[in-house]
């Protein structure tokens, strides 16, 4: 740089002066000095009166930063404090030191990326006259000597430094070696360097400062630490404030060490953006063209980028997560396949083979919902890898949740015929146990057939997949030894056994029929896993099972499983007979109480809707193979229980089992006798029947007021002689224990109903004016028996003993 003004101004104090330093000349000649003065006392907080050489304080101190001109605008300033060249005291005998200010465009200086130690070394050496403008005559630094001289004095140091300037003004303690203040300026340089050479705009950065006074130096060396400062001594490990300040240090040290520290400078010294300390995001930002991929990898620690950005960057055709740290590949690949949407995973496929792809889409894949896993699936295809991609996750699928993930992704895709493929499933058995099974609920029969050919096609095979195999050729051979190996503990393969089966034999029955697979899948789905007896479920629903004995086998499982039951086939008496007949052969191999449990679900289940014969037949031989008294018991009581809302069920069963079933449920026998008493009445039958159905009703339990409201329809009471006869006749004729007292109880009780209007008020007149002739029919009768007992005097020689043996008994207070 040529030709730039350079403002100046000589700060300090004569000889023996006693007010404060003043300018003592300048570039103006006199007008812009109280701006100088004010600018110097700005950057020069302190001025020593002791400094002297060889210690670390000695002068000159030099100064640097931008300033603020009212005239001239932003400029870069240097102030060298130092001794005059004579001795000068002021009034009170106190040295005095001189500063030599000078500032030039600040603009220019970026512009033309002037470094501190050349600024020095053009304006140091100006001693203009008072009123004389100089030019600046400056040349930018060899950045490739500042290169060296950073590795001479220790990178890692000058970094660390560089990165806590992100956190606060720090201040270099002193170091014996590096006393020259030429040398200290090198250092600031060489720190400055490390960031944004933007940021000289706003640095302000010295040689010394005794750190006695509040300044705004942002970098300088001190033998103290001031408040609100940060310290660091050269070689001696540094502790950042914020996760801005040690990620930059993170990245430029990645930098440095792969590409070197002139490269960083180079790129540095020309990032001429208006960077503050108080935005370390684009500080950050500006390392981000020297190392895309690791400052990613910062900026999505530090939550400041996200999925959209590592999309935009491995896009660019030069990205190459190849040339990365893997923990840096890694990171990008993660947040990629668990964050971008589906069509966007396309962008992993150029760099499958570039990083650890293919490791995190089946981990992460094994995690995520299905779906996500096959579109991990789609990228491997397009990468050429999709065999590696289906072994691999098949070879780490080691969880429940893990393999029925996997499963439901293989089911949906073509697999590769391979030797390889082949060996990854069969060393897995739970989970191609657990595809075969998804295979067969989907329906699908073609893509089952490809799966079972892939494995079954060739004979070897190990032992616990032989049964699968033998299955898929129509035949069930599932023996103790078979059993015994440690695959048949787990719970997949026996759906997978049933799937098989079911599908070479177009039915579940070959299964069913089988003692050992039975009682395995019985064993399997009755712990209680909500897993295993879901996939039950949606496999016994996808073929049906037609034969009563098949239905009556799978109802036992599926009331072992806990899932819910169709009724039994009661259609006729042979499907009920062969229903029961298959519940005896597999109960034989339950336990009481599991066989008692079992059978009253079913027998609930068939009589919930029953209506006919047929299934009480089915009951009661459910009773009979539930051994068990208080188990039989219950069965009977579900029957009464239905038969008391539905009586017509019992119709043509034995009296002796009608009368179990009432003495198990009191209810039913008022229920039956009502029934009959109905269709007596629609019958108009006799009365000699009625009165029998009746008795029997009241014996029951009946409430004889209920009992007579059944009746209304009756012809029978619609004489009212009738009416008081028959009422009469069972009070006489009812022997109830429960009614102490038939007069009252029935027929005063009945009378009083049918005159209270329960048969309408016409019935009742006429029963009231029955009544009330026979009631004066009954006292004439008894005022003639009074008169003729009274006419009709036995002798009183009678004797005693003899009247009371002939005495006749009292009057009954019964109905008359």
């Amino acid at each position: 740089m040529t030709g730039e003004a350079v403002r100046w101004a000589v700060i300090g104090k004569r000889q023996g002066q006693a007010d404060e330093y003043t300018v003592l000349s300048d570039d103006s000649g006199g007008p812009r000095r109280a701006e100088y003065a004010r600018t110097v006392r700005s950057m020069v907080r302190s001025n020593p009166s002791e400094a002297g050489a060889g210690r670390p304080d000695a002068l000159p101190w030099l100064l640097l930063g931008p300033e603020t001109s009212p005239g001239a605008g932003p400029r870069m300033a240097l102030a060298c404090v130092e001794w005059p060249d004579e001795d000068v005291r002021d009034a009170t005998g106190r040295r005095a030191s001189r500063t030599r200010y000078f500032d030039v465009g600040l603009e220019t200086v970026v512009r033309d990326g002037l470094g501190y130690a050349s600024l020095h070394e053009a304006l140091a050496g100006l001693y203009p006259a008072d009123g004389i403008v100089p030019g600046l005559v400056a040349t930018a630094p060899d950045l490739a000597a500042l290169a060296r001289f950073i590795d001479g004095y220790g990178a890692d140091s000058l970094i660390a430094t560089a990165a806590l300037m992100i956190d606060g003004p720090v201040t270099i303690l002193a170091d014996p070696e590096f006393n020259d203040p030429l040398h200290r300026l090198w250092i600031l340089d060489a720190v400055l360097a490390l960031l944004p050479y933007g940021l000289r705009r706003c640095a302000q950065v010295g040689t010394w400062t005794p750190n006695d006074t509040a300044h705004e130096l942002r970098l300088a060396f001190s033998n103290r630490v001031a408040a609100g400062q940060i310290g660091v001594r050269r070689g001696a490990p540094v502790t950042f404030r914020s996760r801005a300040a040690a990620d930059y240090a993170d990245r430029i040290t990645r930098i440095v060490r792969h590409g070197g520290v002139e490269r960083l400078v180079r790129a540095l010294w020309t990032d001429h953006g208006p960077h503050t300390f108080e935005a370390p995001e684009a500080i950050l930002a500006g390392l981000a063209g020297l190392d895309r991929l690791y400052a990613l990898y910062q900026d999505l620690e530090r939550g400041v980028a996200g999925v959209q950005h590592v999309l935009a960057v491995l896009r660019d055709p030069a990205a190459d997560l190849g040339h990365t740290d893997p923990p840096t590949a890694a990171r990008l690949i993660r947040e990629v396949l668990s964050h971008a949407d589906d069509h966007d995973l396309t962008v992993l496929a150029r760099h499958w083979h570039a990083g650890p792809v293919l490791r995190l889409a089946v981990e992460i894949g094994a995690a995520a919902a299905g779906g996500r896993l096959l579109a991990f699936h789609r990228v491997a295809h397009d990468a050429g890898d999709a065999e590696a991609f289906l072994v691999a996750l098949i070879e780490s699928a080691d969880s429940d949740d893990q393999r029925a993930q996997a499963a439901r992704m293989l089911a949906s895709v073509v697999p590769p015929v391979s030797a390889r493929m082949r060996q990854a499933l069969l060393a897995n058995e739970q989970l191609t146990s657990r595809l075969l099974t998804d295979l067969f609920i989907t329906r699908d029969r073609r893509a089952l057939t490809v799966w079972a050919d892939l494995l079954f096609a060739d004979r070897s095979l190990p032992r616990w997949a032989v049964p699968l195999q033998t299955a898929w050729s129509g035949r069930l051979d599932l023996t103790r030894e078979h059993l015994n190996e440690p695959p048949w503990q787990g719970r997949y393969p026996v759906l997978a056994l049933y799937a098989l089966v079911t599908t070479a034999t177009g039915g579940p029955g070959a299964f069913l029929e089988h003692a050992n697979a039975w009682a395995t899948l019985h064993n399997t789905i009755s712990l209680g896993s909500a897993e295993p007896v879901e996939l039950f479920r949606r496999v016994t629903e996808v073929v049906a099972a037609d034969d009563s004995r098949d239905r009556a086998m799978l109802d036992l499982l599926r009331v072992a499983a806990g899932v819910p039951i169709a009724p039994p086939p009661t259609h006729d008496v042979r499907a009920v007979g062969a229903y029961s007949a298959a519940l005896r052969d597999r109960c034989e191999v339950l336990g009481a109480e599991l066989r008692e449990d079992y059978l009253t679900v079913i027998a609930r289940q068939a009589i919930a809707d029953a209506s006919g014969p047929n299934e009480v037949l089915l009951c009661r031989h459910l009773a009979d193979i539930a051994v068990s008294e208080p188990a039989q018991e219950n069965i009977f009581r579900l029957i009464a229980d239905r038969a008391a809302t539905h009586p017509r069920l019992l119709r043509g069963q034995t009296e002796e089992l009608v009368t179990y079933l009432i003495a198990l449920s009191p209810g039913l026998g008022i229920r039956l006798a009502r029934n009959r008493l109905a269709d007596a009445v629609s019958e108009n039958a006799h009365v000699n029947e009625m009165t029998a159905q009746c008795l029997t009703a009241l014996h029951a339990g009946m409430d004889v007021t209920e009992l007579l409201t059944d009746l209304q329809g009756w012809n029978g009471l619609d004489d009212p002689g009738a009416t008081a006869r028959f009422v009469r006749t069972l009070a006489e004729e009812c022997t109830t224990p429960e009614i102490t007292d038939p007069g009252t109880e029935v027929y005063e009780r009945g009378l009083t109903h049918i005159l209270s209007g329960a048969y309408g008020p016409e019935r009742a007149g006429f029963l009231s004016a029955f009544l009330t002739e026979e009631a004066a029919v009954l006292r004439k009768r008894a005022d003639r028996l009074t008169r003729l007992i009274k006419q009709n005097r036995p002798p009183k020689e009678l004797p005693i003993p003899w009247l009371r043996k002939h005495q006749a008994p009292a009057p009954s207070e019964g109905p008359r």
